[in-house]
């Protein structure tokens, strides 16, 4: 396992700290969220309902 797997791997969440299981790529870098509520309050969004921004899952999440 090379460094950058183990980096990728240990993503939190920007909002709240529990693990990623969204990463966004940003002109900063990537950014990991736990869930897409965390995303939209981090964001300045309206916060919806799961889905509502369609945001694709980590490679390393654990959700459906």
């Amino acid at each position: 396992m090379n460094f950058y797997h183990k980096m990728m791997s240990n993503h939190s969440c920007r909002n709240c700290s529990e693990k990623a299981n969204y990463l966004i790529m940003t002109p900063i870098g990537e950014l990991g969220f736990c869930t897409e509520s965390c995303f939209a309050i981090f964001m300045d969004l309206p916060v919806k309902e799961e889905g509502y921004y369609g945001l694709p899952k980590s490679d390393y999440s654990n959700t459906e």
